[in-house]
């Protein structure tokens, strides 16, 4: 190959357009009704540690902020056996909502608004 393609390189990842740290009041919305969760997050640039305390467990968070964009994920451990969240969504308003995975158990809408401070 005397002129192999280029292939294009991927933009890196825009800056965080806000800083999400702080405790959420986590609203999601199953087939079966809804449930409210809490997390409790810490940012770093665009990086994002912290807990995902569930109805009565509860988890560690990892994930990231694009712009406006969020992602993390979670896992609580029950019965030999671990419940997977994988939420994405956006931040917009003060409030953050979207699609949250949770592998063979499907999927749920999601709304989060931060815990006022005290």
């Amino acid at each position: 190959l005397s002129s192999p393609p280029q292939i294009p390189s991927c933009p890196p990842p825009l800056p965080p357009a806000m800083d999400i740290s702080g405790v959420w009041h986590v609203e999601l919305t199953l087939v079966s009704g809804t449930c409210t969760h809490r997390i409790e997050v810490e940012q770093k640039g665009p990086q994002l540690t912290g807990v995902h305390h569930g109805e009565t467990l509860n988890g560690a968070l990892t994930g990231s902020v694009d712009s406006t964009n969020v992602s993390f994920r979670s896992s609580h451990h029950i019965q030999g056996t671990n419940l997977h969240y994988a939420f994405s969504g956006v931040f917009q308003d003060s409030a953050m909502s979207g699609r949250v995975e949770l592998g063979e158990y499907g999927s749920a809408q999601w709304t989060a608004k931060r815990r006022a401070s005290a």
